[in-house]
């Protein structure tokens, strides 16, 4: 298994992303629900905020508030799904 290493200065965030409406979260094991669980890699809760929007705003569900938070484990090594973490590509050496 290949060690990732972030970046100097970027961080994992958890976030909460919540919608105007109740959307289906495929994969995730929410189904259906108007509140998602993200991981976001960012050099700041500004940049970590746009990807989110980026990714899942849109004009069939808004996205009505994000709530971030630093990632109580900052070891990339030891999250699973990693590929799902939004902004990783450009945060990893």
């Amino acid at each position: 298994m290949t060690k990732l290493s972030l970046k100097e200065g970027f961080c994992i965030y958890f976030a909460q992303v919540k919608f105007d409406r109740t959307i289906y979260s495929f994969g995730s094991g929410l189904g259906y629900t108007s509140t998602i669980y993200p991981y976001v890699v960012a050099n700041s809760t500004d940049k970590a905020e746009q990807l989110i929007r980026a990714k899942y705003d849109s004009p069939e569900s808004r996205v009505v508030r994000i709530d971030l938070s630093l990632a109580r484990n900052q070891n990339i090594n030891s999250y699973i799904a990693t590929e799902t973490f939004l902004g990783l590509n450009k945060a990893i050496e």
